[in-house]
């Protein structure tokens, strides 16, 4: 099939342009009046050697969460202002830069037009719009708030991009000093420490214990350095390979939850996203079965996506939330009397809201103190680093000066 460009007039009168894929332009024609369209002009599309190479340098067809999540926020400023469907489409289109999701919003568009619900047409596009989006979309369809859901989900987006831009900064300091202390320990063992032990040689005099171990790690980087780094690479291969397997990341999982300062760090936020992605479920009206199925995909940490799955087997059994929540040691007390008191009230999707709001407060208070958090365990390293560094110089010539004053 071959992709032609058309310009056709609406049954409102307007003039629309754009690309459909047909057999020919007898048959795009067609597809334009099965479309409601009247159309006023169809030719090929003529690729460009700037369209080929724009194609090229866009292989990867990548989108950014960010964008996704811009996208989300406009579209629903559009239909809140009561703007149709495809106007706000075609509007959002002209002004995304990333020509590989302008073409994904243009596909979205005519399958609009053929027939489609949004949601469906979503559908199409798994890669960029997960069940969770596409459910939460379908929902907003379905109760006639298509723009609350779409702002429910650019503020949960927003949330998440906010939440990883602190945390970034927050580690930016640890990775700087830890990058530093590497760089200065592999300059002490390529350069510096063959130098000195050179001129130590001289005397035939026993090397002290750090500098033998310093001077053992330049002569096995110097003699096996190569077949060091095709295995260190084989390895993460390897390990890259097997986390992403089911059983693979579930021992990567929980070690994250076991990690000192990270591990709990890793589990409010993860608790956090539970229970804000929930009660957005909750709110647009999704059945909690369902819920709790699209929390699973997307919780991000098979440990809680198994306690989501316990959860749902009690709740199927007839069950309460909490009840389940309550044989599950991973959910705090608080969390699970707060699932009860909505329970009974009534107002599950309002409390879990507070939940999630309470464990942002704690994830921002850790990260604000996180470099304050891992001094003591970056001055133990740096310090001891750097003493096992002056040692291996230093003992030696002591050494010397002794044997130079016998």
């Amino acid at each position: 099939m071959a992709t032609y460009i058309y310009r056709a007039r609406d049954k409102f009168g307007r003039i629309l342009n754009g690309k459909l894929e047909a057999l020919s332009e007898i048959s795009a024609g067609d597809k334009l009046q099965i479309m409601g369209l009247t159309p006023l002009n169809v030719k090929p599309e003529k690729l460009s050697f700037k369209k080929i190479d724009l194609g090229l340098s866009l292989s990867f067809k990548r989108i950014r969460k960010s964008e996704i999540v811009l996208f989300s926020r406009q579209l629903s400023v559009l239909m809140d202002a009561g703007v149709p469907i495809i106007n706000s489409l075609e509007s959002l289109s002209q002004q995304i830069g990333n020509y590989y999701f302008k073409q994904i919003i243009g596909e979205i568009i005519s399958d609009i037009r053929g027939g489609m619900s949004f949601s469906n047409a979503l559908g199409k596009h798994p890669k960029h719009f997960d069940a969770l989006y596409r459910s939460i979309v379908k929902a907003g369809e379905a109760s006639g708030k298509f723009d609350e859901a779409l702002d429910r989900l650019a503020t949960m987006g927003e949330h998440e991009e906010e939440m990883q831009s602190r945390i970034r900064s927050a580690t930016m300091y640890p990775i700087i000093v830890i990058t530093a202390l590497g760089s200065a320990f592999i300059l002490m063992v390529t350069f510096v420490l063959p130098r000195f032990a050179k001129i130590f040689s001289r005397f035939h005099t026993k090397l002290p214990l750090p500098t033998r171990i310093l001077l053992a790690i330049n002569h096995i980087f110097t003699h096996y350095g190569l077949q060091l780094l095709v295995v260190a690479a084989i390895s993460i291969i390897l390990l890259v390979r097997f986390s992403k397997t089911r059983h693979g990341k579930a021992i990567f999982d929980r070690l994250k939850l076991k990690t000192p300062v990270f591990g709990p760090l890793i589990l409010k936020i993860t608790l956090s996203r539970f229970t804000r992605i929930t009660a957005s479920l909750i709110k647009s009206g999704i059945p909690i079965i369902q819920t709790l199925d699209l929390v699973g995909q997307t919780i991000g940490n098979t440990v809680l996506t198994k306690a989501v799955e316990d959860i749902k087997t009690e709740i199927n059994a007839g069950e309460a939330m909490n009840e389940a929540m309550n044989k599950n040691k991973i959910f705090p007390p608080m969390v699970v009397q707060m699932v009860y008191i909505g329970e009974e009230s009534g107002k599950l999707d309002d409390l879990l809201i507070k939940v999630s709001d309470y464990y942002d407060y704690q994830v921002n208070y850790i990260i604000k103190n996180l470099t304050t958090l891992l001094e003591p365990i970056l001055l133990l390293v740096l310090g001891g680093a750097v003493l096992f560094m002056a040692l291996s110089i230093f003992l030696p010539m002591w050494n010397l000066i002794y044997l130079f004053k016998r």
